[in-house]
């Protein structure tokens, strides 16, 4: 697996013969709430054919060796990507839908600032010609919700190849660019006196 994989894979000796949601979650190392997604596809099966909200058990050995299948593994890689573009998708629906009136848990120069440290300290610099929103975000540390507000704006330039979202090496650049000189600085406003005492 690749340093941009999702899976973080551990050794499966300490776990029992079955092992629970959270066990195969551990062993993985994604959240335990991709495990359904990755059931529903039909990638990883329970045994015996549980209901739907009975407590669901899996298989050490069979998960040892569909670990050892390539092909299983970037079928799963692919599912758990399509997972989060669905939900991350869904989110800019809801905020699209809602006229962009939600409040952001963090201001846009917040995010800018988060944006430049991480350009800065992260062991893995962006080096591709092209990279995909999703994974930009990932690495820089940005909500999708912010992300959108800022191609809203035209601060952050995409582009769209196969539906998905896109970002070139000069869009990178000119974003950072605009940011060291200050174009998306705002002044903050301190409230007056009588808007306290309001």
């Amino acid at each position: 697996m690749t340093a941009d994989s999702p899976l973080k894979i551990q050794p499966l000796e300490k776990y029992r013969a079955t092992m629970t949601k959270e066990e195969v979650a551990d062993a993985l190392g994604v959240a335990t709430h991709i495990i359904p997604p990755l059931s529903r596809a039909g990638l990883i099966k329970p045994l015996g054919r549980p209901q739907r909200y009975c407590v669901k058990h899996y298989s050490r050995d069979v998960l040892a060796q569909q670990l050892t299948d390539i092909s299983w593994l970037d079928k799963v890689v692919a599912a758990i990507h399509r997972h989060w573009r669905i939900k991350n998708a869904r989110k800019l629906a809801r905020l699209a839908k809602s006229g962009g009136r939600k409040s952001p848990t963090r201001s846009s120069n917040h995010d800018i600032f988060a944006f430049m440290n991480a350009t800065i300290s992260n062991s893995a610099p962006i080096t591709s010609s092209v990279i995909s929103l999703s994974k930009w975000l990932e690495r820089v540390g940005v909500t999708p919700i912010t992300a959108w507000r800022w191609r809203k704006k035209g601060w952050l330039k995409t582009v769209n190849i196969a539906g998905r979202q896109y970002l070139t090496q000069e869009a990178i650049d000119e974003f950072h660019r605009r940011v060291v000189a200050g174009e998306f600085a705002q002044e903050h406003k301190t409230p007056s006196r009588k808007d306290r005492s309001s």
